[in-house]
């Protein structure tokens, strides 16, 4: 099975008026999104709103984790950012699960000292 290598992503871009032609004004990620997004500008009275759909490159990430003593040794792991989750999110919640098979106690933010090396392809 082939992997994305995009996202699709929906702008939604306001023309204003003052000459200055259409500003990007927020991201959506499902069209469904984007269609209420653009009628509530719409509602507030702004008449010229459009969504521009666009494919954004996926990027990943290997998190790489320092020794941590309680715990040794970290396997790293593949994260990215995604709609609604950021990698350093991903990472604490790899690493915390870990230490929940571990019988250890969750952490609130990641340990310092840990790196976040793009993943080419």
């Amino acid at each position: 099975m082939a992997t994305r290598k995009t996202e699709d992503q929906f702008w939604i871009l306001v023309n204003y008026g003052y000459g200055d032609g259409y500003e990007h004004e927020v991201t959506e990620f499902t069209h469904k999104e984007a269609k209420l997004r653009k009628a509530e500008y719409v509602i507030e009275g702004y008449f010229d709103v459009k969504i521009q759909k666009k494919r954004v490159k996926i990027e990943k990430f290997t998190a790489v984790f320092p020794f941590i003593p309680s715990m040794g040794s970290v396997s790293p792991t593949v994260v990215r950012d995604v709609y609604g989750e950021t990698m350093k999110e991903q990472a604490l919640w790899y690493l915390n699960s870990m230490r929940d098979h571990d019988g250890l106690d969750r952490l609130e933010t990641l340990p310092r000292g840990v790196k976040f090396e793009p993943i080419t392809n």
